[in-house]
């Protein structure tokens, strides 16, 4: 239960940085917003059911943050930069969360 929520907080996170804009003119860079893209889609896809994804939050520049860290040693952002949207992304140690 605990997993589910961790999962749900860092999925608003991200998606507020697609919608939520605090000041006038304010932007995002390019490569931040793909790999905040690449962020969501771990967490909604393969490696939010992972039970060696680690979801980490943090403050920085007055903006929350979401690292997501795999304790097999992958990257959940390059895994999903990697996959074609729309396909399934594919992943050798995948071990599926109980719950």
């Amino acid at each position: 239960m605990e997993r589910e929520r961790e999962v749900t907080q860092a999925k608003v996170v991200l998606r507020r940085f697609f919608g939520l804009r605090t000041k006038r003119h304010d932007r995002i860079h390019d490569q931040a917003a793909e790999d905040n893209a690449d962020r969501l889609r771990a967490l909604e896809g393969l490696c939010g059911q992972c039970k060696s994804l680690v979801i980490n939050f943090g403050h920085r520049d007055g903006k929350d943050t979401v690292v997501l860290v795999c304790k097999k040693g992958y990257l959940p952002t390059a895994l999903y930069a990697n996959t074609l949207m729309g396909q399934e992304a594919f992943c050798n140690d995948f071990v599926k969360e109980e719950k």
